[in-house]
């Protein structure tokens, strides 16, 4: 393996599962697209839905899946629209399990990332990252919605990284 010199100290270049919701970009996505295209050979990134991302991703030459797509669609009956919901979870929750293997990492770069992440760490066993780039503010987000965040950031992920002070400060 590849291992970076730091000093006198010597260590080995950790393997890293990039998770991330959106196939379309965002500020969050173009920060993952110039970080995984650094870091050819070590990672992967995995995708809940394809788009622009993942064709650059794949241009770019990094290992790129899309797990769950075609799944988020509505439907005028509620119970059929989260069944289907559910199922495309469930979908995207085994799949990540199944790619963790081979990885030290997970990056998880968006909340529903994270949360996915953390639901599915009793069965990856991998440590986790999450870059919160979210202001968990009432404004923003429900009440439920914030609780789970905090619950995901102070349980389940072993980092969490905030994009700014003022989202350090809203996530606190």
């Amino acid at each position: 393996p590849r291992r970076l010199r730091a000093g006198a100290m010597t260590m080995a270049m950790p393997r890293v599962l990039f998770f991330n919701q959106a196939g379309l970009y965002g500020g969050a996505e173009r920060s993952l697209y110039d970080l995984v295209t650094h870091y050819p050979g070590h990672c992967r990134v995995v995708l809940m839905e394809a788009g622009p991302l993942y064709d650059d991703l794949i241009a770019a030459g990094v290992d790129t899946d899309v797990l769950g797509g075609g799944f988020q669609r509505a439907t005028r009956r509620k119970w059929i629209t989260l069944t289907i919901r559910l199922y495309s979870l469930i979908v995207v929750a085994i799949g990540l399990v199944r790619l963790s293997r081979g990885y030290d990492l997970i990056y998880a770069n968006s909340m529903k990332a994270a949360v996915i992440a953390v639901l599915t760490k009793p069965f990856h066993r991998r440590k986790m990252v999450w870059h919160l780039r979210s202001l968990l503010i009432r404004e923003h987000f429900s009440p439920l919605a914030r609780l789970v965040a905090r619950w995901c950031g102070n349980w389940g992920a072993d980092l969490v990284i905030a994009n700014s002070d003022a989202t350090a400060r809203a996530y606190q």
